[in-house]
């Protein structure tokens, strides 16, 4: 298979972030491997009579996309740049917005930004209304392996409302 024809993996569906249906550790897995590929989440609903705040239910998981415009190409760029983040509360005003910066030199989650061995990374977030949840940071060494995972038990401080 040639894994530099796929934009996205749906790893979360109908809300299974874990378990037997979860794509998460498949998508990991395309990354470990050098991959770029987006991670997207659809709630695979076949009940559209279920109530809204139901994992699973329509719009549960929501993946968000940073796009240029609101259209339909745009959204799609957005999604193939790895621009997007999966909400599993299917929320309509949560904000996660991550920025690397080398000098002038700057990256959002999904962009690449190459630096030489040894090169301090100044690193920023913005997140809103995520109380409660997980971040998890990973990057990659040159030699295109992970390293340096962080996992926060909870997102703490005013902008976590």
């Amino acid at each position: 298979m040639n894994w530099n024809m796929i934009s996205a993996i749906e790893a979360v569906n109908g809300g299974a972030e874990q378990g037997p249906y979860s794509g998460i550790s498949f998508w990991e897995k395309q990354l470990q491997d050098g991959h770029r590929i987006a991670a997207i989440g659809g709630s695979d609903n076949h009940h559209a009579d279920w109530p809204l705040d139901k994992i699973g239910s329509i719009g549960s998981p929501t993946t968000v996309v940073y796009a240029s415009e609101l259209s339909v190409p745009a959204i799609l760029a957005g999604v193939k740049l790895g621009h997007a983040f999966i909400d599993l509360t299917a929320s309509s005003d949560r904000l996660i917005e991550f920025i690397a910066t080398v000098g002038q030199d700057k990256a959002m989650a999904g962009d690449t930004l190459n630096v030489a061995v040894g090169t301090q990374v100044g690193f920023s977030a913005q997140i809103s209304r995520c109380r409660g949840s997980i971040l998890r940071i990973s990057t990659r060494s040159s030699s295109g392996h992970p390293r340096n995972k962080a996992r926060s038990p909870e997102l703490h401080g005013p902008e976590a409302r």
